[in-house]
């Protein structure tokens, strides 16, 4: 099973990283435009078994429903959700925030994940899937540096 971790360090205090994540919103803002994002239905509070639906659009026009739920939650150092329904046959994202000094933070994205149907799977996620799971984590990362270091 595919696992990738992404870090980067935000000059910005552990508690502001951790403010602007522990918001389901958020996430509309850390989502590449192109895949539409939109949570569906109730919005609750982050917290463990927090269950959020989150409809995107993959390849700009197939909508998929992803049902997410925070399976640990650790205010301020990290969550972690894990997919019960979408794309994935498995997925769990562990987002974890530690304070390099009172003004930088260093994020860490750990995911682990498994493509469906078997060695057709493996093929599109050597393919296309792993790009585009970089990818969407490099745009994540390059957007919260310019949401939350702004002055």
């Amino acid at each position: 099973m595919p696992r990738r971790e992404f870090v980067c360090e935000v000059h910005a205090p552990l508690e502001r990283v951790w403010e602007f994540h522990n918001k389901i919103d958020s996430l509309l803002l850390l989502t590449p435009p192109q895949l539409r994002a939109r949570i569906l239905g109730e919005r609750p509070p982050m917290q463990e078994g927090a269950l959020y639906v989150i409809r995107v659009l993959i390849f700009g026009f197939i909508p998929v429903i992803m049902k997410t739920r925070i399976v640990v939650y650790e205010p301020p150092y990290g969550f972690t959700d894990r997919q019960e329904a979408g794309p994935f046959r498995r997925w769990q994202h562990r987002h974890r925030f530690e304070a390099l000094d009172p003004n930088k933070t260093r994020l860490s994205d750990s995911v682990e994940y498994e493509v469906p149907m078997g060695w057709l799977g493996t093929i599109a996620d050597r393919a296309f899937v792993r790009r585009n799971v970089e990818a969407l984590f490099a745009y994540r990362h390059r957007r919260t540096k310019e949401i939350l270091e702004q002055t």
